[in-house]
């Protein structure tokens, strides 16, 4: 499904993959969404080094026991950071061993599915035959994690199997983007450059190809851009029979945390590991990798760090140069 296009007299620029009501014609709403937000780290699975460096570089402040921000103290980042290493222990069960369970056996799940799996922006991405993806329950505890954190402050209220089986569906499963893209028009005082600017609070927006355009018309050209935000899926690799999560960290931490023990998710299978993340491969296949329960302990520890918003910024621009 195609947005409006929106054109100007030089520029043409087309979004594509959602519907017109998550394009908002405004700056993003900075009073909606957290500018500090709280993360969990797995410093027990990073090297110290990067632990420094990433609290360091990103201006992040640990979270005490009361939820206060503290300026950081290396010496105690050396500290935490020893005592989860030393929490890292065998898992009780064999990663291997996982078991994909159907989706509820209920009509408006089914119609739900049904819908999505016709969507463009779906069949796009996971193919239109079923021999490309399956789509099932997938342990959390199996879920092997490919980033060292993640957000964990809750945006919204979260489903429960027990009261809404379809509300978590469409929680993990969206058929609709729920984070809206704020485009803005952008220009210098001079008019020497013009363009447009997105904004999206979720990763999942992207420019997938740019060409010039005809119109008809002598002299002038229109630049096609386009850009695609689809609803934001929970998916998983499977590589070598464990299940690795690919999307969908934030929802799947907030329904593990409520006490759910499975989460709706598409699932792929891989020879190979395409982005290993924060991890190495050997480290994500090896005897003991980092797993979506290990941000629930010791292993982990709560931090505090700005919050970020992907951009995209289209812009034309008049210059003189030498000849």
């Amino acid at each position: 499904m195609e947005l409006p296009a929106y054109s100007g007299a030089e520029g043409h620029i087309d979004l594509v993959g959602g519907r017109t009501h998550c394009m908002v014609d405004q700056p993003l709403d900075r009073e909606t969404v957290n500018a500090i937000d709280r993360f969990k780290m797995l410093i027990g699975f990073m090297p110290l080094r990067a632990v420094q460096q990433t609290i360091l570089q990103s201006e992040t402040f640990w979270a005490t026991a009361e939820d206060e921000a503290e300026e950081i103290d290396l010496a105690a980042i050396e500290t935490e950071w020893e005592e989860a290493k030393d929490a890292i222990e065998p898992l009780a069960y064999d990663l291997e061993d996982v078991a994909i369970e159907p989706l509820p056996d209920d009509p408006e799940v089914k119609a739900h599915i049904e819908e999505l799996a016709e969507m463009e922006f779906f069949t796009d991405t996971y193919g239109d035959t079923d021999e490309h993806y399956e789509l099932g329950m997938v342990p959390i505890d199996h879920l092997i994690a490919r980033q060292a954190s993640i957000t964990v402050t809750g945006h919204r209220e979260i489903p429960s199997w027990s009261d809404d089986p379809l509300g978590v569906i469409a929680y993990t499963l969206p058929k609709e983007r729920h984070q809206g893209v704020f485009q803005q028009a952008i220009q210098s005082s001079d008019n020497s450059m013009v363009g447009y600017q997105f904004t999206s609070r979720a990763p999942n927006i992207s420019i997938h190809d740019v060409s010039i355009v005809d119109t008809g018309q002598p002299m002038m050209k229109s630049i096609l851009f386009r850009l695609r935000a689809p609803p934001n899926i929970v998916n998983v690799w499977r590589v070598n029979d464990r299940l690795l999560l690919n999307n969908g960290y934030h929802r799947i931490y907030q329904l593990m945390s409520q006490g759910e023990t499975h989460a709706p998710a598409v699932i792929r299978d891989s020879d190979k590991i395409r982005r290993t993340g924060d991890f190495t491969e050997e480290e994500l296949l090896g005897d003991r990798p980092p797993v979506l329960p290990d941000f629930e302990s010791d292993i982990s520890t709560t931090i505090r760090k700005p919050a970020t918003n992907d951009l995209i910024r289209i812009t034309a621009e008049s210059t003189e140069v030498y000849r």
